[in-house]
């Protein structure tokens, strides 16, 4: 017997029974999270000795990354405290995390001292010197004489990186004379003003927290032992968490979050304000906030409730984002605050005429699947798609790319209903729950909107149900899936428990906050999980992003890759597709790409930075740095090629007519004309396509 559906996740988490009666607030919080994760985590662990092992190390890499902070002697004496974390866990008790707490304020306040020394003194910045700016590659500080000569190196460095942002525009004017051998007093003060405020301000701000925002830190790694997605959420912060996949989101349109004490953007919204600015890129580093034209705000050691809270503001408000680039080029995006432009959050698609072949492609990009399961009426990704197919086979197009590069996921619906646009039925995906629990999800629709020779693209960034798409599709031999790199591997599903409402007997300490928690994982139809590997593809191009640490494999505690039974399911019944032969002919044309040899060229050239990690503190030494890290960004960008083989042809399918707006559709046009030049710039849609041309051609 077939389970079409399952029952909604929401159907078997009810409410928990649990005895609160006689706890204190804090009591009772640890209580509701050892129970939540033992009743509804897809595979907790022991909260044992083992675990207090792996908690603080865990712990104390979050509260103190780069490792600026505790000393060797006080990392040794909190580990000996690990074997009895979990008997505090399940005490309801909390004095390790009051050791560690004390300690770690103690050494903000000894800090705080040693820095008034440290600013108080001349700086000098024509020494060949140099420090170390990755964590992993350094050692805790032995003694507080080290410390104290690790932090005059880290003052001289913020300094100059702030004077080196103030003489920004003379050392990118090819014009400018910038004097490399002196550099200016007044703006030297200017860039040591402003690290000082910053830096003060940023250790004033955890000393002003309350101790129980610091014990939601402490909790918080608690939740996230158990693997990378789960997570506790405050009620403060449980106000500004959006799970929303309607495509409804205000704001500047970025997700943030909070990795080594630095605000990291996890992903750009479409059709957000950030979106079309188009600076602002996942993976950037935020590290000042301006409102206007008012002088920027620190925001490192910042927390990223506190973080949103300075980058929000009213629609039409200008803020100033100062952020550090993955290549290392530091630069200021000004952005007009906005309402999200829902129409650039939704499916797209066009038509492309290869000149080359004199075939007509269909293209889509999917940024999302999105449904508003609160409105029926409402878009959804496997309607759109199917209208764009729609279009496609009126056009009478040659073959389809289906882009699903830099999809987070989404609704697992339309992941599963929009793989059967392109078969004719059968099983897409399985879902595993705890306790071996099993639920496989079917395409019942027998109908085929589109037959055609299908590619489809994918890269790190691909995750959770474009995975489950494209996996779905690679397994039935639908489609050859094509990418520069496996995809996320977030194989896993995630829900929110709502603590004011599953746990009513705790009504007296409202609002409690939330938890994320892992309950169910992916699984293709050859029983091999999506989770940390991801998916392959048939095809691999060179990479865009080779020099990041993107995926499942980089983040701690992330669930293991592994396999289940497999599903009976049909094939599909088209012509053969040749992939040995097409990747051949793939690789031979990426040898000889000018493009491609551009890409590999950028992309090793900012390995080969990435991996000196030792920056000068010589000015000098800096400038040269700086320059070369720029130079490269711009020629990378200017020397992009376009492929003018290619005509582009945007497919409207939503109604334009509705509420028309002569601005709004002004706006539009030139969101489209900037789109149709990316896609023309765009080398692997260039190749995409030509390897659609060998299927085609056989």
């Amino acid at each position: 017997m077939k389970f079409r559906r399952s029952l909604t996740i929401f159907s078997v988490l009810l409410l928990a029974v649990v005895v609160l009666k006689g706890l204190t607030k804090k009591e009772t919080l640890y209580q509701i999270l050892r129970t939540s994760i033992n009743q509804w985590h897809f595979n907790p662990r022991p909260i044992d000795d083992s675990f207090g092992a792996d908690f603080l190390t865990f712990y104390l890499e979050r509260l103190d990354p780069n490792k600026h902070y505790f000393l060797q002697s006080d990392i040794d004496e909190f580990m000996e405290l690990s074997t009895v974390v979990d008997d505090e866990i399940n005490e309801f008790d909390d004095t390790v995390f009051q050791t560690i707490d004390d300690r770690f304020i103690v050494r903000l306040k000894n800090l705080k001292a040693l820095l008034a020394n440290i600013f108080g003194e001349p700086l000098q910045f024509k020494k060949n010197e140099f420090i170390e700016l990755d964590a992993k590659k350094k050692t805790n500080i032995s003694n507080t004489r080290d410390l104290g000569q690790y932090w005059r190196r880290n003052v001289k460095y913020q300094v100059l990186n702030e004077y080196l942002s103030l003489i920004e525009d003379d050392l990118v004017s090819p014009t400018a004379n910038v004097d490399l051998k002196q550099m200016d007093l007044a703006l030297l003060n200017d860039a040591l003003i402003s690290v000082k405020k910053d830096t003060m301000s940023a250790i004033d701000r955890v000393l002003d927290q309350d101790v129980d925002e610091r014990r939601h830190a402490y909790m918080n790694a608690i939740v996230s032992i158990f693997d990378a997605h789960s997570a506790f959420f405050p009620p403060d912060i449980k106000e500004n968490f959006d799970i929303s996949i309607t495509g409804k989101l205000e704001g500047i349109g970025a997700v943030l979050r909070e990795e080594k004490r630095k605000i990291k953007v996890v992903e750009i919204v479409p059709g957000s304000a950030s979106w079309r600015q188009g600076q602002l890129e996942a993976e950037d580093v935020i590290l000042k906030v301006g409102q206007n034209q008012d002088e920027p705000v620190s925001i490192v050691g910042m927390s990223v409730n506190d973080a949103v809270k300075l980058i929000r503001g009213k629609k039409g408000t200008m803020v100033r984002l100062t952020v550090k680039k993955s290549t290392g080029e530091v630069i200021v995006i000004p952005i007009i605050r906005d309402v999200v432009v829902i129409e650039e959050t939704y499916a797209k698609g066009s038509v492309i005429k290869d000149s080359r072949s004199g075939h007509r492609y269909g293209y889509i990009l999917l940024p999302k699947f999105y449904r508003d399961f609160k409105d029926s009426d409402a878009r959804n990704t496997t309607d759109d798609i199917r209208k764009i197919l729609t279009v496609f086979n009126r056009e009478k197009v040659d073959g389809v790319v289906f882009d699903l590069r830099g999809n987070e996921g989404g609704a697992l619906q339309d992941s599963v209903d929009t793989a059967g646009l392109f078969i004719q039925e059968g099983p897409i995906v399985q879902v595993l729950g705890k306790n071996n629990r099993k639920t496989i999800h079917y395409d019942d629709d027998a109908s085929i909107t589109y037959r055609g020779p299908l590619v489809i693209m994918i890269d790190s960034f691909s995750a959770s149900a474009s995975e489950i798409l494209a996996a779905a599709l690679q397994d039935y031999q639908r489609a050859i899936v094509v990418g520069e790199s496996n995809t996320f591997g977030k194989g896993t599903v995630q829900y929110i428990v709502d603590f004011d409402r599953r746990f009513p007997s705790a009504f007296r300490y409202r609002p409690l906050g939330a938890m994320k928690l892992t309950i169910q994982k992916f699984y293709r139809v050859t029983g091999d999980s999506t989770q940390y590997k991801g998916v392959s593809p048939d095809i691999l191009l060179p990479s865009r992003y080779g020099y990041l640490e993107v995926g499942e494999e980089y983040l701690t505690h992330s669930l293991p890759w592994d396999t289940i039974d497999a599903v009976d399911f049909n094939p599909w019944m088209g012509p053969l597709i040749q992939k040995e032969k097409i990747a051949r002919q793939s690789r031979e044309r990426v040898r000889q790409s000018e493009g491609f040899d551009q890409l590999k060229s950028y992309v090793s050239s900012v390995e080969k930075d990435r991996d000196d990690t030792q920056f000068p503190i010589s000015f000098e030494q800096a400038v040269q740095r700086k320059k070369r890290i720029d130079q490269r960004s711009k020629s990378f960008k200017d020397g992009a090629i376009s492929y003018d083989f290619l005509t582009i042809n945007l497919v409207d399918y939503a109604n334009p007519k509705k509420n028309y707006d002569p601005e709004l559709e002004e706006a539009k046009k030139e969101s489209r004309d900037e789109w149709k030049k990316e896609l023309k710039e765009d080398v692997f849609i260039q190749e995409s396509l030509s390897i659609l041309n060998d299927m085609i051609e056989g």
